[in-house]
């Protein structure tokens, strides 16, 4: 080869020498050059700037500094309950605590799911300083179990109330018990009486020796007064007071501005035992039944007394006499009729005349009945022999009687009816009493029966002391005692119903029969008694079949009384052995006889032999 042909060939070696190393990446000395040097060192010299400044920040902070061991609060061991020397006086739970009460107002609590003590207190101020008497929890049923209980109270012993709301103690009352004027605290025990005021906002209560009470409750606030010896009456509220009435006379309470007026003594002009108080009709005043001192001397004369809002007293009845037989035990009823008394009682009917200030007597029988009409006008008086009827504090109707009656009860108009003792109904409508429903006499007091059986409407009851008809329907009665019938086996009998409204009776020991037929009205019932002689064995039941009367011994006998009164035989002579038939009914022609342990079968015609075959039959 030539030389021109290699240097050919080296050239296109170094071409593609040329081509491949300009498609190559720089190596890094090929890169480095001055500006790039200078490049690198200022980007160095920043990075170890900013690792110094961060290295300084947080070796200041201490961010990345291991914790520090520190002593913690341990809240295990902040109250010991054991510790507080006041006494346990109550303990309720809520929800997952336990409150435990302590008297001076400190609150144990003690957590059953931490198992943790806590110490709380009531709130403590002036207003607010009595001893612990009680908690409570305002939950029922399942809420006290499952936590949704959300208030506590505690009541403390002068009467102060707080509550407990998640958490917190809150005072609701204060300390605003009843203390009476002896300084000690009122008991239930100690009240007498009570009263309320038509707003229900104030309350006056009697504690006797201890004072008086007034309860505000819009503020809760007590207001002691002084006590009234014997309080008889009252407490009462009307037209905006508190009344009380004792032996020395009527006393007022008022109210002004929320505090109490209380008096020093009764009410001037109505002083004297206070037998009654009552609160008028509308805007009336206050009535008052008084017994005081009488003109000729003695505390006997009544007097109705009229007191308004202010406490000015009007009589409007003052005895000037008093009727000695008039008295607290005699005095059954009275009623006021045209300004005048009509006072009823053991020593008879007596008007009181206002103007005149006298006793009238109208009749000195003691009345037996009596009805008032509204505001006691009009007056009907049933006396042991005629009824009146006052009006206007007049006589304006009478009635004679002949029995005395046991009440009065008015109809429509001037309708009246009575009802005496033995139940007799009449009409009083004046000028004659009429009967309305006669009174049968029934039975007395001590009868007793044995045996009864009905009739229809009647019911018919026999016994030792008689017969007794009594009719249902028209609920009338009639009794005949046994000394005015004849020997009619009223006792140990079997009584059994006939044909026609015939009573069969049947003597139990002897088999004797007689009936009875009843007839005629109502009070004048008649009894037929009838004797049919006696089947002469023992009976332990009858029966009355298609119009017949048969009878079935205690030994097996069946007799049948014949049409003509005689007795027929129907099973022959009486069975030896241990024939002994406890009932008896009846298949066709045939008699069932039920045993202790077996049956007996008998037929009209061959009652022996058919006994016998049941004998061989039966088991035992």
């Amino acid at each position: 080869m030539t030389s021109f042909e290699e240097t050919r060939k080296e050239a296109a070696r170094k071409e593609v020498a040329d081509a491949d190393a300009a498609l190559r990446l720089p190596t890094p000395r090929q890169r480095i050059d001055s500006g790039l040097g200078l490049v690198i060192v200022s980007t160095a010299l920043v990075g170890m700037v900013g690792a110094w400044l961060l290295a300084s920040g947080l070796d200041v902070s201490g961010h990345l500094d291991p914790p520090v061991i520190a002593e913690v609060e341990d809240p295990r061991i902040l109250a010991d309950y054991r510790d507080n020397p006041s006494p346990m006086v109550d303990l309720v739970a809520s929800g997952r605590d336990l409150l435990i009460g302590r008297r001076d107002g400190t609150i144990d609590r003690f957590d059953t799911g931490g198992r943790l003590f806590a110490i709380e207190s009531l709130p403590r101020t002036t207003a607010f300083s009595g001893d612990l008497a009680l908690l409570s929890v305002d939950c029922s049923g399942e809420d006290c179990a499952t936590g949704k209980a959300e208030t506590v109270y505690a009541l403390t012993t002068k009467g102060g109330l707080a509550a407990r709301h998640d958490g917190e103690w809150q005072v609701v009352l204060g300390d605003m018990a009843f203390v009476g004027i002896d300084g000690t605290l009122v008991d239930q025990a100690d009240l007498r009486g009570w009263a309320v005021s038509n707003d229900g906002a104030l309350v006056l209560a009697d504690a006797g020796g201890k004072g008086l009470g007034l309860f505000d409750q819009r503020d809760g606030s007590w207001q002691t007064g002084p006590a009234i010896p014997g309080v008889t009456h009252g407490p009462l509220f009307h037209q905006g007071a508190f009344w009380l009435g004792s032996p020395a006379g009527v006393h007022r309470v008022a109210v002004a501005n929320g505090r109490a007026q209380w008096s020093d003594g009764a009410l001037p002009g109505a002083e004297g035992e206070v037998l009654d108080l009552a609160a008028g009709n509308g805007t009336s005043g206050l009535l008052a039944l008084q017994r005081g001192i009488c003109s000729a001397g003695g505390t006997g004369c009544l007097s109705l007394l009229q007191i308004g809002r202010s406490g000015d007293v009007t009589p409007l009845l003052q005895e000037v006499e008093a009727h000695p037989a008039l008295n607290d035990s005699g005095l059954k009823h009275v009623v006021m009729q045209a300004g005048d008394l009509l006072t009823l009682g053991s020593d008879g009917v007596h008007r009181y005349e206002a103007a005149g200030r006298r006793w009238r007597l109208i009749d000195p029988q003691e009345p037996t009945a009596w009805f008032a009409g509204t505001d006691g006008d009009p007056l009907h008086v049933a006396l042991p022999d005629r009824v009146i009827t006052l009006s206007k504090g007049r006589l304006r109707a009478e009635v004679v009687l002949e029995t005395p009656l046991a009440q009065i009860v008015p109809g429509d108009g001037a309708a009246l009816f009575g009802l005496d003792r033995q139940g007799l109904v009449l009409d009083l409508t004046a000028p004659s009493a009429r009967i309305l429903a006669p009174a049968d006499s029934g039975m007395p007091a001590d009868a007793r029966f044995a045996t009864a059986l009905a009739l229809d409407d009647l019911f018919v009851a026999l016994g030792p002391q008689g017969v007794l008809i009594h009719d249902a329907k028209e609920r009338r009665y009639s009794f005949f005692p046994a000394q005015a019938m004849p020997p009619v086996p009223l006792s140990d009998t079997i009584v059994v119903a006939g044909n026609s409204g015939k009573i069969w009776l049947v003597a139990r020991a002897a088999g004797t029969v007689w009936s009875l037929t009843l007839g005629g009205d109502f009070p004048a019932k008649q009894i037929e008694a009838e004797a049919h002689g006696s089947a002469g064995i023992p009976v332990t039941q009858a029966r009355f079949n298609t119009g017949t009367l048969e009878l079935i011994g205690r030994e097996g006998q069946v007799a049948k009384l014949m049409s003509n009164g005689r007795f027929s035989a129907l099973a022959g002579n009486p069975l030896q052995g241990r024939f002994s038939p406890v009932s008896v009914t009846a298949n066709g022609a045939q008699f069932v006889f039920p045993m202790a342990r077996r049956f007996g079968l008998t037929g009209r015609r061959n009652a022996a032999g058919a006994v016998r075959s049941a004998r061989r039959k039966a088991p035992g």
